[in-house]
């Protein structure tokens, strides 16, 4: 080989070895899911529409985890209902927490909703209305997709940099399909999508991003 094909490989190795590393900036850009999914969706609350639903559903959900995490006697009450399903609560640290809490509370409800509503009554907790939910089940469809993507490019496995973009795009697609399929939530999806594109799309034109994509490591 000679000298000048042989200095093009090299460089080409240590390109694929930056490709190939685990990148501290891409966790700093993995963390721009946090505000998507938090500042960003927050802006389907303007809508009146949706955040009247909102308000009163997670108004229900905040008192039911305060009340389980302040009070020993209702916990104790709780595992009356629900022995060997424990109560998840959210944590101000981590986003996705939220979202398992929400997705236990659907998992209670669909266990025991007899149960459940007197486990609301035990904590002077009004009883979901009929479409409570549904509403709930819409917001878990669009927001799995960021939690998705958030604990995958958050992770151990996610955080090569070729992982980026095709992550990034198939919470999209994913974001597209559930807004189609969801009726109060599609402001929600609406909302989300909005944030990935202004937080995302200028990756996209990002000529490292696109070769790290197309190289990514076994």
């Amino acid at each position: 080989m000679s000298g000048g094909s042989g200095g093009t490989q090299l460089e080409w190795s240590l390109t694929m070895l930056q490709i190939s590393t685990p990148s501290n900036a891409l966790r700093c850009i993995a963390h721009s899911l946090n505000p998507l999914a938090t500042t960003d969706c927050r802006k389907a609350q303007k809508m009146t529409v949706y955040n009247r639903i909102y308000q009163q559903v997670f108004g229900k959900l905040q008192g039911l985890w305060n009340k389980y995490n302040q009070s020993p006697k209702f916990a104790h009450k709780y595992k009356e209902y629900f022995p060997n399903l424990g109560l998840i609560t959210p944590t101000a640290t981590r986003w996705n927490s939220r979202y398992d809490s929400v997705k236990r509370i659907l998992a209670l409800y669909e266990k025991d909703s007899v149960a459940f509503t007197s486990v609301l009554a035990a904590g002077n907790i009004r009883p979901f209305t009929p479409e409570h939910i549904p509403f709930l089940k819409e917001w878990v469809k669009v927001m799995k997709h960021v939690a998705i993507a958030m604990d995958y490019l958050q992770g151990d496995q996610g955080t090569f940099l070729g992982y980026l973009l095709p992550t990034i795009k198939y919470m999209r697609d994913q974001l597209e399909e559930a807004k189609e399929n969801v009726t109060v939530c599609k402001l929600l999806a609406e909302a989300a999508l909005q944030g990935a594109r202004n937080r995302f799309n200028a990756y996209f034109e990002h000529r490292e991003m696109l070769v790290a994509a197309m190289y990514l490591p076994e």
